[in-house]
C-alpha cells in the first residue's frame, strides 16, 4: 500500500525501463521516505543471484551535490542467524557510479560479486564491521564469504528503497524494475517489480 501523501505511482519520467510508469517520492529537508516490502524473509545472502534496479533522479528541486543523489537500496540484515536487530545493508548507487540526473539508470547490485555495499551500524560498532573489518563499503562477496550464515531478517525483514538523508536539502526521485533472483537447489526465481500508475 503507497501513502499518496508520500510518494506516488506516476507515468514516466520519459520512457520507463518496464511498463508505464513508476514509483517517485520527494523529500524536503531532512526527511525521509520508502517504499518497501516484508516479502523476502530468511534469504540467506549465498542464495541471492541476482539484484538490480533502475533509479531516475530528478534535476528539478534537487539539493548540491545533485550527482550523488538518488533512491538507494536497503534490507534488514541478519548476519549471525540470531534474528535480532543488526541493522541493514545498503546499496549506494553513487558509491558504484556515476549518478545522471533526469535519465533512467540501472544498477546491479550484485554485478558478479564486485558491487559495493556499506552496513547502517558501521559508525555505531565503532567504524567497524561485525567481524572487525574497517572498510566503509566492501564487496557483495567479500559479504558473504565473512558472513557464511548471513540472511535477510526473519521477523522484520524490510526490504526496499528510501530517498532522503544522508542528504539533506530535498530530493525527487523514481524507482523501477525491481528484479530480485533468488537460488534454492537448483532453480533460480526471479521476482520483478514493475512499478505502475494503473
Amino acid at each position: 500500500t503507497l501513502d499518496n501523501t508520500l510518494g506516488t505511482f506516476v507515468f514516466g519520467p520519459g520512457t520507463a525501463p518496464i511498463g508505464d510508469g513508476s514509483a517517485q517520492m520527494g523529500v524536503s529537508g531532512t526527511q525521509r521516505r520508502n517504499i518497501a516490502t516484508y516479502q523476502f524473509k530468511d534469504v540467506p545472502l549465498a542464495n541471492i543471484a541476482s539484484l538490480s534496479f533502475s533509479t531516475y533522479s530528478q534535476s528539478a528541486g534537487n539539493g548540491s551535490p545533485a550527482s550523488e543523489r538518488s533512491a538507494y537500496l536497503n534490507f534488514n540484515v541478519d548476519f549471525n542467524n540470531s534474528d535480532t536487530w543488526q541493522r541493514r545493508l545498503v546499496y549506494v548507487p553513487a558509491t558504484n557510479g556515476v549518478v545522471v540526473n533526469d535519465t533512467w539508470q540501472t544498477w546491479d547490485a550484485i554485478d558478479s560479486g564486485n558491487a559495493l555495499w556499506t552496513w547502517s551500524g558501521f559508525a555505531a560498532n565503532g567504524n567497524q564491521w561485525p567481524d572487525g573489518n574497517t572498510n566503509v563499503n566492501r564487496t557483495w562477496n567479500d559479504i558473504v564469504t565473512a558472513f557464511p550464515s548471513a540472511q535477510t531478517r526473519s521477523t522484520d525483514s524490510w526490504f526496499g528503497f528510501r530517498v532522503g538523508e544522508p542528504y539533506a536539502d530535498g530530493f525527487t526521485g523514481n524507482v523501477d524494475k525491481v528484479m530480485l533472483g533468488i537460488t534454492t537447489g537448483l532453480n533460480t526465481h526471479t521476482t520483478t517489480y514493475d512499478l505502475e500508475p494503473t
